[in-house]
């Protein structure tokens, strides 16, 4: 099973030239009865710019998921922060979590990937000079996935080349 982010597309309005952000913990939510039931795709901190993967797909991790039926994806994002004119700023993440509700299913013996696309645009907003990460992102679930992988500037890039793709509704991702 994977998990990957692949980028906006399209333009910004913003006039962003980079977008940093650190992501220091990955989980999923099975569905059960038991509310506890996170687990931990991934526990490192991973920074990626969510510009330079335009029309690309970055692995964040790759994971053995038991079968079952998945609700939710946590990510904690540790920091962002912005490229504008050439000025570097803060991006507030107002609770330092996202959490995206969208339904996947792990089938026994196949690949499932899932991808999260950021839309740039509706992502980051400005208030009273601060710039804060709101993201809005469409999940794709791909089943009985076959992966390519290749490594760009010290990252692995996926590309799914075969497989049965579901998307999901876009929504902005919440804070907790």
């Amino acid at each position: 099973n994977k998990s990957q982010n692949d980028n906006a597309k399209g333009k910004n309005s913003l006039n962003i030239t980079s977008l940093d952000i650190t992501i220091s913990d990955l989980a999923v939510h099975k569905a059960t009865d038991d509310n506890n039931s996170w687990i931990t795709v991934f526990n490192e901190t991973k920074t990626y710019d969510l510009l330079e993967l335009a029309n690309q797909t970055a692995l964040l991790s790759e994971s053995t998921l038991d079968s079952g039926r998945y609700t939710q994806i946590r990510m904690d994002i540790s920091s962002a922060e912005a490229t504008i004119s050439n000025q570097t700023v803060n991006v507030t993440v107002p609770s330092g979590k996202l959490k995206l509700i969208g339904t996947f299913v792990i089938t026994p013996n196949e690949t499932t990937l899932v991808t999260m696309d950021f839309d740039l645009d509706k992502s980051v907003n400005v208030a009273n000079g601060e710039y804060r990460l709101k993201p809005t992102i469409k999940l794709i679930v791909t089943t009985n996935a076959t992966i390519e992988k290749s490594n760009v500037h010290g990252q692995d890039r996926i590309t799914a080349t075969k497989g049965q793709s579901e998307e999901e509704t876009e929504q902005e991702a919440t804070q907790e």
